[in-house]
């Protein structure tokens, strides 16, 4: 019985585990990330696009 116990405590805590890396976070639009040069370096093609988008629209 407590085998069962631990093992089904086992795969509870190993199932939260993920290999795949975190999401990409979004870059802060300002001066520097606004270059052309910064936004070809975005490794991520939608991160790309969307923060393509962003720079001739901030205020």
């Amino acid at each position: 019985m407590k085998h069962a116990v631990l093992l089904c405590l086992a795969v509870v805590i190993l199932g939260g585990c993920d290999s795949k890396p975190p999401a990409a976070t979004a870059r802060e639009v300002n001066d520097r990330n606004c270059q052309i040069e910064e936004i070809k370096n975005i490794e991520d093609k939608a991160m790309r696009e969307t923060f393509a988008v962003l720079p001739p629209t901030r205020i």
